[in-house]
């Protein structure tokens, strides 16, 4: 990896394609839905497209911003066969569980207001246990996701 000048020590530094390609490609999970390619910020120059049969592909890597909006994205695919399941995007695009309006967070809240499971559950009957794991499960995943820069 190259120094960035621009980046300070301490710095967090977003995923970039190529740590989607890696945490998603590689272990075969992309959904090949084209989300981050359509919300790639730096489609219009042509940094990653669409392949013909597979997932998307840098199809130039030096244009690549490293900005992280690829990633983000792929973390509310669709179609993703494990890293959203059973969240997706649908409110205002935070990260809800599969099929509801009931957003990772609320239920981060909840608990952390000291509520269990059951009686989150209670409140919401569409819920399940599962659903209240795999909230806990996003967010330990985008914490570990994090980079930190030292220099």
């Amino acid at each position: 990896m190259t120094e960035d000048p621009t980046v300070k020590r301490g710095d967090v530094m977003p995923k970039s394609f190529e740590d989607l390609i890696k945490d998603v490609h590689e272990k075969d999970i992309c959904g090949e839905c084209g989300g981050c390619v359509s919300f790639c910020s730096a489609a219009d120059i042509g940094a990653i497209e669409m392949s013909e049969d597979g997932p998307p592909h840098y199809s130039n890597k030096d244009n690549c911003l490293h900005c992280g909006i690829c990633y983000l994205t792929s973390c509310f695919c669709f179609s993703s066969t494990s890293i959203t399941q059973p969240i997706a995007a649908i409110m205002f695009g935070k990260p809800v569980i599969k099929n509801t309006r009931i957003t990772v967070e609320l239920i981060l809240r909840k608990l952390a207001g000291g509520m269990s499971a059951e009686e989150i559950i209670a409140e919401h009957p569409h819920l399940r246990e599962s659903d209240i794991h795999a909230a806990q499960e996003f967010a330990a995943d985008f914490l570990a996701n994090e980079q930190i820069a030292f220099g």
